[in-house]
C-alpha cells in the first residue's frame, strides 16, 4: 500500500502504537489483511473484486478516501484520440499489481467492447519504466490509475520536448456510456482541471478536443480508493481511524488526497459491507437516521438526528 497516504491518517490520530507494514503489491495487502485481525489497508474496488481468495465475510469497509484517475496517455502521431478507438494490434503498456489498472484492464476493455490482444499488453514494474516504454515507442499507449495532480506526471510532461504526449479524455456515446456505468457503478466521470498539472502541458489540441487555460476541464474515469479492515479488528481502533478520517478530512482539501465524500455509499455497500462500528459512527454523526425529515440535513456530520434533537431545535413537524 502507499505508506505516505496511511501515514497521513495515522500521524495526526490517536493511533500511536500502530505499525506501518510496507508490502510489495496489492495482492500482498489483501493476504496480510486476511491473516491479521488488527489490520487496515487502502485498496480500490476492482482489486477487491479481482481477488478470488477473499472471503466476503472477512473484510469490511471503513471509509471512502480520495479519487484515483484513469490516465490514458499516447502520442499525437498515433492518431488515437479516444480509448475506444484503440486498434487490436496496438502495443499497450500498463502497470503491474502495484496499480489498480492491473486488476481492472480486462474488465475495462471488455465493457468498452475493445478487442484485447493479450500478447500486446506490456506490464511494467514502475511508472518510470511505463513512461519510458511510451517515450521509446515500445508501446503506443499507456494506462494506469493515479492521484492527480502528481509530480511524476509533471516531470514526464516537462521532458516531452517535442510536445507530443496527450492525455485522452474518457468520452463515450450515450448508449455505451449507459451500458458501461451499469456494469461499473462503482466508477464515475470527474472533470479534472488541466491547469493543476505542469504549465508545459497546455494548450493541447487533438481530434475534436482543444484544451487551453480557459477551457482546461477534461473528463476522466475515476474510482474511489477505499479504506478496508479485517472484520475482527479491535472496535476502538476502527472507531478512532474513522473518527479521525471524518474530523480531519478537510486538511486534505486541495491536495491529491482530497476526500470528497465520506458518507455511506450505496455503490460500495452492494459489494462490500461496512464494519458494524462504522455504521454506528455514521448514525452518531447524523449520516444515518430513522427520522423522516429534511431538517436532518442540518445535523449531518455533527450529531445523530433524533426526534428529541429536532424538537430541541424547533424543527420537529408532527
Amino acid at each position: 500500500m502507499k505508506l505516505d497516504k496511511l501515514k497521513r491518517l495515522i500521524e495526526k490520530s490517536k493511533i500511536v502504537k500502530s505499525n506501518l507494514v510496507q508490502l510489495n503489491n496489492y495482492n500482498e495487502n489483501i493476504n496480510y489483511l486476511l491473516q491479521n485481525n488488527n489490520s487496515i489497508t487502502n485498496i480500490s474496488l476492482p482489486i477487491y473484486l479481482k481477488n478470488s481468495n477473499i472471503n466476503l465475510n472477512t473484510i469490511n469497509l471503513v471509509a471512502n478516501l480520495n479519487n484515483i484517475y484513469l490516465l490514458t496517455i499516447t502520442k499525437l502521431k498515433y492518431n488515437i484520440f479516444n480509448l475506444v478507438d484503440i486498434p487490436y494490434n496496438f502495443k499497450i503498456g500498463i502497470m503491474n499489481n502495484k496499480n489498480t489498472i492491473y486488476y481492472y484492464y480486462e474488465k475495462l476493455f471488455n465493457d468498452l467492447n475493445i478487442q484485447l490482444n493479450n500478447e500486446n499488453i506490456i506490464i511494467y514494474d514502475n511508472v518510470k519504466d511505463l513512461y519510458n516504454g511510451l517515450k521509446e515507442d515500445k508501446v503506443k499507449i499507456i494506462l494506469y490509475f493515479s492521484e492527480m495532480p502528481n509530480n511524476e506526471l509533471n516531470e514526464f510532461i516537462d521532458y516531452d520536448f517535442n510536445n507530443e504526449m496527450i492525455i485522452l479524455p474518457f468520452e463515450l456515446n450515450n448508449k455505451m456510456n449507459n451500458l458501461f456505468f451499469l456494469k461499473n457503478d462503482f466508477s464515475s466521470i470527474e472533470y479534472f482541471d488541466l491547469n493543476k498539472i505542469t504549465d508545459s502541458y497546455l494548450p493541447k489540441k487533438f481530434g475534436d478536443y482543444y484544451y487551453f487555460m480557459y477551457k482546461p476541464n477534461i473528463k476522466l474515469l475515476t474510482l474511489k480508493e477505499i479504506l478496508v479492515c479485517n472484520k475482527n479488528i479491535d472496535h476502538s481502533l476502527v472507531k478512532d481511524i474513522f473518527d479521525f478520517t471524518l474530523n480531519y478530512r478537510k486538511s486534505f482539501n486541495n491536495t491529491s488526497y482530497q476526500i470528497n465524500k465520506i458518507e455511506p455509499s450505496m455503490s460500495l455497500i452492494k459489494y462490500i459491507p461496512y464494519h458494524p462500528v462504522i455504521l454506528e459512527r455514521f448514525r452518531h454523526f447524523g449520516y444515518i437516521t430513522n427520522e423522516i425529515s429534511d431538517k436532518c440535513k442540518y445535523f449531518i456530520g455533527v450529531k445523530e438526528c433524533t426526534k428529541e434533537v429536532l424538537e430541541n431545535n424547533g424543527m420537529y413537524d408532527d
